[in-house]
C-alpha cells in the first residue's frame, strides 16, 4: 500500500471508531441526525457495530493484503447510502457534507488499495 493509502486507512479507521462512539453513547446530535433521515434509535448499535468492524478490517488490512479493498468497497457502499438518505430528505450541507467527504475518502481508500 502507499503512504497516501495508508493515511486514507488510518483516518477512515479512527473516523469509524468516533462515529461508532457517538452511535454506540446515542450522542444527542447522532439521535436527531437519525430522525432527521428517518433511521430508527434503536438501529444506532448496528451502525455501530458496522463502523467497529470496518475499522477493524482496515487494521487487519494493514497486515493482509487485499483486504483494504473490501473494506475501502463496504465503507464506500455505507456512506452512498448514508449521502443518499441525506439527500432524500433533504438535508442540508453542514448536516450531508461530513457523510460525504468520507465517501470521496472511502472511494480513494478503494481504489488505491485496488491499484496497489
Amino acid at each position: 500500500m502507499t503512504l497516501a493509502a495508508n493515511i486514507m486507512g488510518t483516518f477512515l479507521a479512527l473516523v469509524c471508531v468516533a462515529s461508532s462512539l457517538g452511535d454506540f453513547r446515542r450522542d444527542p446530535r447522532i439521535v436527531a441526525s437519525m430522525n432527521r433521515l428517518g433511521v430508527p434509535v434503536e438501529k444506532m448499535p448496528v451502525l455501530g457495530v458496522i463502523k467497529v468492524l470496518a475499522a477493524l478490517g482496515i487494521v487487519v488490512g494493514f497486515f493482509l493484503d487485499r483486504v483494504h479493498v473490501l473494506v475501502g468497497l463496504c465503507l464506500a457502499l455505507y456512506f452512498a447510502i448514508a449521502v443518499t438518505a441525506h439527500v432524500r430528505v433533504r438535508d442540508g450541507v453542514k448536516h450531508s457534507a461530513p457523510a460525504f467527504v468520507i465517501l470521496v475518502v472511502a472511494v480513494a481508500f478503494a481504489l488505491a488499495a485496488i491499484g496497489s
